[in-house]
């Protein structure tokens, strides 16, 4: 898992391997993003499982005390919606 990095500013991205996913890349083998808004965060993909999401959550809570707002699923593919369930989860901690 590649920590995100400001793309510009409040626009983050965590940059996946292009390789499929493996244990060695923690299933990051796509683009977690996230985009900080006045009135909360919007994630594009979810992640491939569960820790991987808690991953990418943890480093929004440690960026912005904003909630996470909306969790938008560029496709159906594995890699981008199998951690929806941690998105959903920690939305509703908030």
């Amino acid at each position: 898992y590649d920590l995100p990095q400001e793309v510009v500013p409040g626009v983050w991205s965590a940059i996946g391997a292009t390789a499929p996913g493996t244990y060695a890349n923690s299933g990051h083998n796509n683009n977690l993003s996230f985009v900080i808004t006045g009135e909360g965060v919007v994630v594009v993909n979810a992640g491939d499982n569960y820790l991987l999401a808690k991953a990418l959550h943890d480093e929004i809570k440690k960026i912005t005390d904003q909630p996470v707002r909306y969790v938008v699923l560029e496709n159906g593919q594995g890699h981008a919606m199998f951690g929806i369930v941690q998105s959903v989860h920690m939305r509703r901690m908030r």
